[in-house]
């Protein structure tokens, strides 16, 4: 096959520069929607043709053009494109007629020969390269229509109307018969609704059942609640005791909470010290149950920190999750996700929590 003539380098003939016309035209071909089959090399096996280097002998693509072009290999435009052909007619040597490579193949050189044209007032040898039903698809309607053409208005003929007219009559005279019909059946529904005679018995209905009244079950009152360390029962809202029941009133429970109700050995809580006693220091002869329990705002934002920033593998969640839902009733059977404040969980789990970070997975807080 012909390509365009390309003199041999010589020291008066320095390399092509890439210049803006070329650079731009290689630009907008790659731009191009049918370019996306042609801007890396033809890997047989990626692309499943494991025959393609035995047709095609000297292969071509947009990226090679490209590197050839940013390297100086080409001295004249010409041999820019005709790099551009070879990658074209090679598509067409290789695909067979109607393949959808080879259309957008066709779809591409179309538009490279009106550009080439446009910048250098020449043509491109696409016969001699094996691109030879080019021009002719020129001549035809592009490969892709967005609009279908409108059906043309055609005026009835005598015959046509003719045929129309006898198809209305036959309808005029269906919905006659149909009208008929229906009158017949509305007479027949009529004799069918007559009122009976004075001689026929009309059954009684007969009488509706009493209805049961349901009896009225009158709810028994509630006690009052009262504070088992002082005794009230007025409180703007009540705190747990050491049973984990909220029967502290909110005084009792900030005092509770801050260790200074005391507790017996059985867990039950010391009554409130006499006036006379109250100047004399009580001992304590068990240790604050509270102070195990304790954890400091620096402890919660630890462990917050740990199960924000994701350090926890899969299974050292999930032993968070389970302890959590241990520790909550209402969370134990569901299987959705949870999503719980730090600041509204029980301080023992928060405790509980921070031990097994610390110790167990070894997460120790920044110093």
């Amino acid at each position: 096959m012909d390509r365009l003539p390309s003199p041999c380098p010589t020291e008066e003939s320095p390399h092509l520069k890439p210049n803006k016309k070329i650079t731009s035209l290689l630009s907008a071909l790659k731009k191009h929607p049918s370019a996306i089959w042609f801007l890396e090399p033809v890997d047989p096996e990626k692309h499943g043709c494991p025959d393609y280097l035995e047709k095609i002998h000297n292969p071509m693509d947009l990226s090679t053009i490209s590197s050839k072009l940013e390297t100086g290999k080409y001295i004249l435009e010409e041999e820019f494109a005709n790099d551009v052909v070879l990658m074209i007619s090679n598509c067409y040597l290789y695909n067979p007629v109607g393949h959808s490579v080879r259309l957008a193949a066709q779809e591409l050189a179309i538009w490279f020969d009106e550009k080439w044209k446009q910048l250098y007032q020449a043509a491109l040898d696409w016969e001699g390269m094996g691109v030879n039903d080019l021009e002719k698809q020129k001549r035809q309607k592009p490969l892709i229509s967005y609009e279908e053409e409108r059906p043309k208005k055609r005026r009835l003929g005598p015959l046509r109307r003719s045929n129309v007219e006898n198809d209305l009559e036959n309808l005029s005279n269906t919905l006659e018969s149909m009208s008929q019909q229906l009158d017949l059946l509305t007479k027949s529904s009529l004799e069918v609704n007559t009122p009976l005679s004075s001689d026929e018995e009309i059954p009684e209905p007969e009488p509706e059942k009493p209805k049961k009244k349901k009896r009225q079950i009158n709810p028994i009152p509630k006690q009052d609640r009262i504070c088992e360390y002082c005794g009230t029962s007025e409180t703007p809202m009540w705190r747990r005791g050491p049973s984990g029941k909220a029967t502290l009133c909110n005084k009792c429970g900030v005092k509770w909470r801050a260790g200074r109700i005391l507790t017996n050995q059985d867990g039950s809580i010391l009554p409130p010290p006499s006036p006379t006693t109250l100047s004399k220091p009580i001992k304590s002869t068990k240790a604050n149950p509270r102070k195990k329990n304790q954890i400091t705002y620096a402890q919660k934002e630890h462990v917050a920190h740990v199960l924000t920033l994701g350090t926890l593998n899969a299974d050292q969640l999930t032993h968070i999750v389970t302890m959590i839902r241990n520790s909550m009733p209402n969370l134990r059977d569901s299987t959705e996700e949870i999503e719980l404040d730090i600041e509204s969980l029980d301080p023992k789990l928060v405790g509980a929590m921070y031990r097994y970070v610390v110790e167990t997975v070894g997460l120790k807080p920044m110093q």
